[in-house]
Protein backbone atom coordinates (compact mmCIF):
# COMPACT_ATOMS: atom_id res chain seq x y z
CA UNK A 1 0.00 0.00 0.00
CA UNK A 2 2.84 2.36 0.91
CA UNK A 3 4.63 1.48 -2.35
CA UNK A 4 1.45 2.29 -4.34
CA UNK A 5 1.10 5.65 -2.52
CA UNK A 6 4.76 6.43 -3.21
CA UNK A 7 4.26 5.57 -6.90
CA UNK A 8 1.25 7.91 -7.11
CA UNK A 9 3.27 10.73 -5.57
CA UNK A 10 6.03 10.22 -8.13
CA UNK A 11 3.58 10.26 -11.05
CA UNK A 12 1.89 13.34 -9.58
CA UNK A 13 5.26 15.02 -9.22
CA UNK A 14 6.03 14.15 -12.83
CA UNK A 15 3.17 16.15 -14.36
CA UNK A 16 3.81 19.08 -12.01
CA UNK A 17 7.42 19.18 -13.18
CA UNK A 18 6.31 18.90 -16.79
CA UNK A 19 3.81 21.71 -16.29
CA UNK A 20 6.52 23.93 -14.79
CA UNK A 21 8.80 23.01 -17.71
CA UNK A 22 6.03 23.93 -20.15
CA UNK A 23 5.85 27.49 -18.80
CA UNK A 24 9.63 27.76 -18.54
CA UNK A 25 9.98 26.82 -22.23
CA UNK A 26 7.56 29.62 -23.14
CA UNK A 27 9.60 32.02 -21.02
CA UNK A 28 12.88 31.14 -22.74
CA UNK A 29 11.49 31.68 -26.23
CA UNK A 30 9.43 34.71 -25.20
CA UNK A 31 12.68 36.37 -24.03
CA UNK A 32 14.22 35.84 -27.48
CA UNK A 33 11.08 37.00 -29.28
CA UNK A 34 10.82 40.10 -27.09
CA UNK A 35 14.43 41.02 -27.90
CA UNK A 36 13.63 40.63 -31.60
CA UNK A 37 10.49 42.78 -31.22
CA UNK A 38 12.55 45.56 -29.69
CA UNK A 39 15.23 45.27 -32.41
CA UNK A 40 12.51 45.40 -35.07
CA UNK A 41 10.85 48.49 -33.62
CA UNK A 42 14.22 50.24 -33.37
CA UNK A 43 14.82 49.98 -37.12
CA UNK A 44 14.81 53.25 -39.05
CA UNK A 45 11.48 54.01 -40.72
CA UNK A 46 9.87 50.92 -39.20
CA UNK A 47 6.07 50.98 -39.19
CA UNK A 48 3.79 48.19 -37.96
CA UNK A 49 1.18 49.23 -40.51
CA UNK A 50 3.66 49.17 -43.42
CA UNK A 51 4.82 45.66 -42.50
CA UNK A 52 1.21 44.50 -42.11
CA UNK A 53 0.30 45.88 -45.55
CA UNK A 54 3.42 44.28 -47.05
CA UNK A 55 2.32 40.85 -45.76
CA UNK A 56 -1.35 41.40 -46.65
CA UNK A 57 -1.61 40.02 -50.18
CA UNK A 58 -4.62 41.38 -52.13
CA UNK A 59 -5.18 44.10 -49.46
CA UNK A 60 -7.78 42.16 -47.45
CA UNK A 61 -7.09 44.03 -44.17
CA UNK A 62 -6.24 40.74 -42.45
CA UNK A 63 -3.54 38.06 -42.69
CA UNK A 64 -4.21 34.39 -43.42
CA UNK A 65 -2.24 31.17 -43.27
CA UNK A 66 -1.42 31.64 -46.98
CA UNK A 67 0.02 35.12 -46.35
CA UNK A 68 2.46 33.79 -43.74
CA UNK A 69 3.39 30.79 -45.90
CA UNK A 70 4.11 33.10 -48.86
CA UNK A 71 6.38 35.25 -46.69
CA UNK A 72 8.28 32.18 -45.45
CA UNK A 73 8.67 30.81 -48.97
CA UNK A 74 9.75 34.17 -50.40
CA UNK A 75 12.43 34.45 -47.71
CA UNK A 76 13.59 30.81 -47.92
CA UNK A 77 12.57 29.96 -44.34
CA UNK A 78 11.78 26.31 -43.60
CA UNK A 79 8.41 25.68 -42.00
CA UNK A 80 5.90 23.07 -40.94
CA UNK A 81 2.32 24.15 -41.60
CA UNK A 82 1.01 22.87 -38.28
CA UNK A 83 3.44 25.16 -36.44
CA UNK A 84 2.23 28.18 -38.42
CA UNK A 85 -1.34 27.22 -37.59
CA UNK A 86 -0.44 27.05 -33.91
CA UNK A 87 1.30 30.43 -34.14
CA UNK A 88 -1.80 32.03 -35.72
CA UNK A 89 -4.01 30.44 -33.06
CA UNK A 90 -1.86 31.93 -30.28
CA UNK A 91 -2.56 35.49 -31.44
CA UNK A 92 -6.01 35.04 -32.99
CA UNK A 93 -8.13 36.52 -30.18
CA UNK A 94 -11.49 36.36 -31.98
CA UNK A 95 -11.02 32.78 -33.25
CA UNK A 96 -11.64 33.51 -36.94
CA UNK A 97 -8.23 32.02 -37.89
CA UNK A 98 -7.15 35.36 -39.30
CA UNK A 99 -4.77 37.97 -37.91
CA UNK A 100 -6.29 41.45 -38.06
CA UNK A 101 -4.28 44.63 -37.57
CA UNK A 102 -4.85 44.85 -33.80
CA UNK A 103 -3.84 41.20 -33.36
CA UNK A 104 -0.77 41.80 -35.53
CA UNK A 105 0.32 44.57 -33.16
CA UNK A 106 0.26 41.93 -30.39
CA UNK A 107 2.82 39.94 -32.39
CA UNK A 108 5.09 42.87 -33.24
CA UNK A 109 5.01 45.44 -30.42
CA UNK A 110 7.21 44.82 -27.35
CA UNK A 111 5.45 43.91 -24.11
CA UNK A 112 8.16 45.18 -21.77
CA UNK A 113 8.50 48.72 -23.15
CA UNK A 114 5.31 50.76 -23.53
CA UNK A 115 7.13 53.57 -25.36
CA UNK A 116 7.01 51.62 -28.65
CA UNK A 117 3.26 51.11 -28.32
CA UNK A 118 2.73 54.80 -27.52
CA UNK A 119 4.87 55.81 -30.49
CA UNK A 120 2.83 53.58 -32.80
CA UNK A 121 -0.45 55.01 -31.45
CA UNK A 122 0.84 58.54 -32.15
CA UNK A 123 1.68 57.50 -35.73
CA UNK A 124 -1.79 56.05 -36.19
CA UNK A 125 -3.41 59.24 -34.86
CA UNK A 126 -1.34 61.38 -37.24
CA UNK A 127 -2.26 59.14 -40.18
CA UNK A 128 -5.93 59.29 -39.20
CA UNK A 129 -5.85 63.11 -39.05
CA UNK A 130 -4.07 63.26 -42.42
CA UNK A 131 -6.67 60.96 -43.99
CA UNK A 132 -9.50 63.10 -42.59
CA UNK A 133 -7.84 66.24 -43.99
CA UNK A 134 -7.44 64.65 -47.43
CA UNK A 135 -11.07 63.52 -47.36
CA UNK A 136 -12.25 67.03 -46.55
CA UNK A 137 -10.17 68.48 -49.40
CA UNK A 138 -11.56 65.89 -51.78
CA UNK A 139 -15.14 66.73 -50.76
CA UNK A 140 -14.44 70.45 -51.31
CA UNK A 141 -13.05 69.73 -54.78
CA UNK A 142 -16.15 67.73 -55.64
CA UNK A 143 -18.40 70.44 -54.26
CA UNK A 144 -16.92 73.35 -56.32
CA UNK A 145 -18.15 72.14 -59.76
CA UNK A 146 -21.62 71.59 -58.31
CA UNK A 147 -21.75 75.17 -57.00
CA UNK A 148 -20.59 76.52 -60.37
CA UNK A 149 -23.30 74.53 -62.09
CA UNK A 150 -25.94 76.03 -59.79
CA UNK A 151 -24.64 79.56 -60.55
CA UNK A 152 -24.77 78.88 -64.26
CA UNK A 153 -28.36 77.67 -64.00
CA UNK A 154 -29.36 80.81 -62.11
CA UNK A 155 -27.77 83.00 -64.77
CA UNK A 156 -29.52 81.06 -67.49
CA UNK A 157 -32.88 81.58 -65.76
CA UNK A 158 -32.23 85.32 -65.48
CA UNK A 159 -31.28 85.50 -69.10
CA UNK A 160 -34.39 83.58 -70.05
CA UNK A 161 -36.61 86.03 -68.18
CA UNK A 162 -35.00 88.99 -69.92
CA UNK A 163 -35.44 87.37 -73.30
CA UNK A 164 -39.18 86.94 -72.72
CA UNK A 165 -39.52 90.67 -73.42
CA UNK A 166 -37.76 90.38 -76.76
CA UNK A 167 -39.82 90.31 -79.90
CA UNK A 168 -41.16 86.92 -80.89
CA UNK A 169 -39.22 86.79 -84.14
CA UNK A 170 -35.92 86.62 -82.17
CA UNK A 171 -37.06 83.72 -79.99
CA UNK A 172 -35.90 81.02 -82.37
CA UNK A 173 -32.40 82.46 -82.57
CA UNK A 174 -32.15 82.77 -78.79
CA UNK A 175 -33.28 79.18 -78.27
CA UNK A 176 -30.83 78.00 -80.90
CA UNK A 177 -27.96 79.78 -79.14
CA UNK A 178 -29.06 78.41 -75.80
CA UNK A 179 -29.16 74.84 -77.08
CA UNK A 180 -25.73 75.25 -78.60
CA UNK A 181 -24.35 76.52 -75.28
CA UNK A 182 -25.92 73.61 -73.41
CA UNK A 183 -24.32 71.13 -75.82
CA UNK A 184 -20.91 72.73 -75.34
CA UNK A 185 -21.29 72.57 -71.55
CA UNK A 186 -22.41 68.97 -71.77
CA UNK A 187 -19.38 68.04 -73.88
CA UNK A 188 -17.08 69.74 -71.39
CA UNK A 189 -18.65 67.85 -68.48
CA UNK A 190 -18.47 64.56 -70.36
CA UNK A 191 -14.79 65.10 -71.11
CA UNK A 192 -13.82 65.83 -67.51
CA UNK A 193 -11.48 63.16 -66.12
CA UNK A 194 -12.59 61.29 -63.01
CA UNK A 195 -10.34 61.82 -59.99
CA UNK A 196 -7.77 59.07 -59.64
CA UNK A 197 -8.01 56.70 -56.66
CA UNK A 198 -4.82 57.20 -54.68
CA UNK A 199 -5.59 54.21 -52.46
CA UNK A 200 -4.54 51.72 -55.12
CA UNK A 201 -0.81 52.35 -55.01
CA UNK A 202 2.10 50.01 -55.12
CA UNK A 203 3.09 48.54 -51.78
CA UNK A 204 5.77 50.41 -49.92
CA UNK A 205 9.18 48.80 -50.14
CA UNK A 206 10.25 47.30 -46.79
CA UNK A 207 13.87 47.40 -45.65
CA UNK A 208 15.57 43.99 -45.89
CA UNK A 209 16.69 44.18 -42.25
CA UNK A 210 13.07 44.55 -41.15
CA UNK A 211 12.04 41.48 -43.15
CA UNK A 212 14.98 39.48 -41.76
CA UNK A 213 14.10 40.29 -38.15
CA UNK A 214 10.43 39.50 -38.74
CA UNK A 215 11.54 36.18 -40.26
CA UNK A 216 13.52 35.45 -37.07
CA UNK A 217 10.42 36.20 -34.99
CA UNK A 218 8.37 33.75 -37.04
CA UNK A 219 11.12 31.13 -36.76
CA UNK A 220 11.14 31.44 -32.95
CA UNK A 221 7.34 31.33 -32.86
CA UNK A 222 7.25 28.13 -34.93
CA UNK A 223 9.94 26.49 -32.77
CA UNK A 224 7.99 27.39 -29.63
CA UNK A 225 4.74 26.08 -31.16
CA UNK A 226 6.36 22.70 -31.81
CA UNK A 227 7.81 22.46 -28.29
CA UNK A 228 4.53 23.53 -26.70
CA UNK A 229 2.63 20.87 -28.59
CA UNK A 230 5.11 18.17 -27.54
CA UNK A 231 5.15 19.34 -23.89
CA UNK A 232 1.35 19.48 -23.73
CA UNK A 233 1.13 15.95 -25.10
CA UNK A 234 3.61 14.69 -22.48
CA UNK A 235 1.64 16.33 -19.67
CA UNK A 236 -1.63 14.81 -20.87
CA UNK A 237 -0.02 11.36 -21.06
CA UNK A 238 1.19 11.61 -17.44
CA UNK A 239 -0.57 9.41 -14.91
CA UNK A 240 -2.99 11.14 -12.51
CA UNK A 241 -3.00 14.40 -14.49
CA UNK A 242 -6.37 16.12 -14.88
CA UNK A 243 -7.06 19.58 -16.23
CA UNK A 244 -8.69 20.64 -13.01
CA UNK A 245 -5.82 19.44 -10.79
CA UNK A 246 -3.32 21.13 -13.09
CA UNK A 247 -5.24 24.40 -12.95
CA UNK A 248 -5.78 24.35 -9.18
CA UNK A 249 -2.08 23.63 -8.66
CA UNK A 250 -1.40 27.18 -9.88
CA UNK A 251 -4.64 29.19 -9.55
CA UNK A 252 -5.71 31.39 -6.62
CA UNK A 253 -8.89 31.18 -4.57
CA UNK A 254 -10.70 33.22 -7.22
CA UNK A 255 -10.02 30.44 -9.73
CA UNK A 256 -7.66 32.45 -11.92
CA UNK A 257 -3.97 32.14 -12.78
CA UNK A 258 -2.34 35.55 -12.30
CA UNK A 259 1.22 36.80 -12.74
CA UNK A 260 1.76 36.48 -8.99
CA UNK A 261 0.57 32.90 -8.46
CA UNK A 262 2.22 31.70 -11.69
CA UNK A 263 5.46 33.23 -10.40
CA UNK A 264 4.99 31.41 -7.05
CA UNK A 265 4.29 28.09 -8.81
CA UNK A 266 7.44 28.34 -10.94
CA UNK A 267 9.66 29.37 -8.01
CA UNK A 268 8.31 26.47 -5.96
CA UNK A 269 9.31 24.15 -8.80
CA UNK A 270 12.82 25.46 -9.34
CA UNK A 271 12.24 28.14 -11.98
CA UNK A 272 13.28 31.60 -10.80
CA UNK A 273 11.77 34.17 -13.16
CA UNK A 274 11.53 37.95 -13.05
CA UNK A 275 8.05 39.44 -12.74
CA UNK A 276 8.42 41.02 -16.22
CA UNK A 277 8.69 37.49 -17.64
CA UNK A 278 5.23 36.69 -16.26
CA UNK A 279 3.63 39.22 -18.59
CA UNK A 280 4.84 37.34 -21.67
CA UNK A 281 3.61 34.01 -20.28
CA UNK A 282 0.15 35.34 -19.41
CA UNK A 283 -0.08 37.22 -22.73
CA UNK A 284 0.27 34.01 -24.77
CA UNK A 285 -2.56 32.18 -23.02
CA UNK A 286 -4.87 35.06 -22.06
CA UNK A 287 -7.43 35.03 -24.90
CA UNK A 288 -9.68 37.82 -23.58
CA UNK A 289 -6.82 40.18 -22.58
CA UNK A 290 -7.96 40.57 -18.96
CA UNK A 291 -4.43 39.95 -17.62
CA UNK A 292 -5.16 36.50 -16.12
CA UNK A 293 -5.78 32.91 -17.19
CA UNK A 294 -9.20 31.34 -16.67
CA UNK A 295 -9.92 27.60 -16.58
CA UNK A 296 -11.15 27.51 -20.24
CA UNK A 297 -8.00 29.36 -21.32
CA UNK A 298 -5.82 26.94 -19.34
CA UNK A 299 -7.66 23.99 -20.90
CA UNK A 300 -7.04 25.46 -24.37
CA UNK A 301 -3.27 24.96 -23.83
CA UNK A 302 -3.76 21.24 -24.26
CA UNK A 303 -6.45 21.30 -26.95
CA UNK A 304 -5.84 24.28 -29.26
CA UNK A 305 -8.90 24.58 -31.48
CA UNK A 306 -7.25 25.83 -34.66
CA UNK A 307 -4.66 23.14 -35.38
CA UNK A 308 -5.02 19.81 -37.10
CA UNK A 309 -3.59 17.32 -34.58
CA UNK A 310 -4.70 16.45 -31.04
CA UNK A 311 -8.28 17.60 -31.48
CA UNK A 312 -10.48 16.83 -28.52
CA UNK A 313 -12.85 13.91 -28.86
CA UNK A 314 -16.54 14.06 -27.96
CA UNK A 315 -15.79 12.28 -24.67
CA UNK A 316 -13.04 14.83 -23.90
CA UNK A 317 -15.45 17.67 -24.62
CA UNK A 318 -18.14 16.22 -22.37
CA UNK A 319 -15.62 15.55 -19.57
CA UNK A 320 -14.30 19.11 -19.84
CA UNK A 321 -17.78 20.64 -19.79
CA UNK A 322 -18.83 18.51 -16.81
CA UNK A 323 -15.64 19.47 -14.95
CA UNK A 324 -16.18 23.14 -15.67
CA UNK A 325 -19.85 23.14 -14.72
CA UNK A 326 -19.32 21.23 -11.46
CA UNK A 327 -16.35 23.24 -10.23
CA UNK A 328 -16.92 26.77 -11.50
CA UNK A 329 -20.70 27.27 -11.78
Amino acid sequence: MEEEKKSNNISSRQWVDLLASYFNTIKEHEDKIESLRIALNQQNNFSVKSLFEHLDNNSKNFLTLDDFIKFLQDNSINYDEINIRQFIHNYDKDNDFRINYQEFKGIILPLTDESFRQKEEEKEQQEKEQQEKEQQEKELQEKEPQEKEVDNNIKEDEKKNENNNIEIQNEEDINTNKNANNNVNKDKNDNQEEPKDDKKQEKEQIDKNILNIFGEILNEEMTLAKKNRENAKNIMNSKSFTFYEGFIEIADEDKYITEENLDNFLKKNGNELEIKDMKGLIHRIDADNDGKISYPEFHEIFYPTSIIKYKRSLDDNNKYQNDYNSKFN
